[in-house]
């Protein structure tokens, strides 16, 4: 058995790195290798409401982000760094880990770091693409990230040269490249979403009415749903900007045609995809060269996705091409889109099936690699 001391986001925090957390543990679990996570609470508004199939996947324990007991006398005040650590290290006596593994750089990387070089094994780093990318171009804070990144014994990215191209120094960094991210064909396929199909029809959004919601071009899809008779909007969100994304939506006048509803746990997404017509997938967020996992989902379950055509989507997402319906960012032509799926058939087609499953194979093969490699490495810390 191969034992991962995880520090880092996972359910009930929501998010793209927590679900994908919860599916790769998930998916590994029955291959020996098991993990007990070490994070910080989050706000109710950026969490998920427990279910019994995420607390059976993943011991966890939790910290607060504040803390009022703490010496007022001593730099920093809330001590988030050295709270973590402790918590980690107090755990690790006894659940006594091969690898300690950390998905965002800051601060889990730097706890987990050190809780590694404590314990002499193996340290694993994921990062979400947007944390590299904010932390390395802070000239303040690249001697310590770079630092950090070079302590490693694996790096996980999805292309090669990524931040090398910026950055080359990083050259020399112990880089893994594995597959993106995809979704495990058990949970999202296409089985009865015709019946599950509701009516009138739905455009479906999944994700985070943050600071930067207008990133997600929200107020297009109310737009567009406005000018599509029949079609409602369905908007499972939440968020330090979520009153500001009702208070511009309500000047579009779609009374019940529009719902709001609070997070869901990842075990529940494949089933709520499966119930829309097409899912919502504008991400005007700029280079940032990836693709959410709700599209990869969607795909997998066979709902179209509306994208903007002007997006850039890195080469391996050309496989995506017969569900995406690029757009004009204009209402209308969403409105065309969306009065042309409304009565397009739920495509089936094996080939399609047999990619996902091959992709997922390929995906989580690629994880358990890398798993027993730096397992087997542990003496040689």
């Amino acid at each position: 058995m191969i034992r991962v001391l995880l520090v880092g986001k996972f359910p009930p925090v929501e998010g793209g790195i927590a679900s994908k957390c919860w599916q790769l543990t998930r998916a590994l679990r029955p291959h020996g290798i098991v993990f007990h996570g070490v994070g910080i609470t989050m706000p109710s508004e950026y969490c998920t409401p427990a279910d019994d199939i995420n607390s059976s996947l993943l011991s966890t324990h939790w910290i607060a982000q504040q803390d009022s007991t703490m010496p007022w006398f001593l730099p920093g005040g809330d001590l988030l760094v050295e709270r973590l650590s402790a918590i980690a290290l107090d755990i690790a006596r006894e659940f006594r880990p091969n690898i300690v593994e950390a998905n965002y750089l800051a601060p889990y990387g730097i706890v987990a770091s050190w809780v590694a070089r404590q314990l002499g094994v193996p340290l694993l780093l994921r990062h979400a693409g947007s944390d590299m990318a904010k932390l390395l171009s802070r000239t303040d804070l690249y001697a310590a990230f770079s630092a950090l990144l070079h302590a490693a014994q694996a790096v996980v990215t999805t292309e090669d040269g990524r931040f090398v191209d910026s950055y080359p120094d990083l050259a020399t960094v112990s880089w893994r490249i594995i597959p993106r991210y995809a979704p495990d064909p058990k949970l999202f396929h296409f089985t009865c979403r015709k019946s599950s199909r509701t009516t009138p029809p739905t455009l479906l959004y999944i994700g985070k009415s943050n600071f930067h919601w207008k990133l997600r071009a929200l107020e297009l899809a109310a737009q567009a749903v406005a000018k599509t008779e029949g079609w409602r909007l369905k908007l499972i969100t939440n968020g330090k900007g979520l009153a500001n994304v009702q208070h511009v939506l309500a000047d579009y006048a779609l009374g019940d045609r529009l719902s709001y509803h609070d997070f869901i746990p990842p075990s529940s997404v494949p089933a709520q995809l499966r119930t829309a017509a097409a899912v919502w997938g504008f991400n005007r967020l700029g280079g940032v060269s990836d693709v959410s996992n709700v599209i990869w989902e969607a795909a997998a379950c066979g709902v179209p996705v509306l994208c903007s055509r002007t997006e850039y989507l890195p080469e391996e997402c050309a496989i995506l091409q017969p569900w995406l319906h690029a757009v004009d960012d204009e209402a209308e032509s969403v409105a065309t889109c969306l009065k042309a799926l409304r009565d397009m058939p739920v495509l089936e087609h094996d080939k399609w099936k047999y990619t996902v499953h091959q992709r997922y194979m390929a995906y989580v093969d690629a994880q358990l690699v890398l798993y027993r490699n730096l397992a087997e490495s542990c003496d040689d810390v």
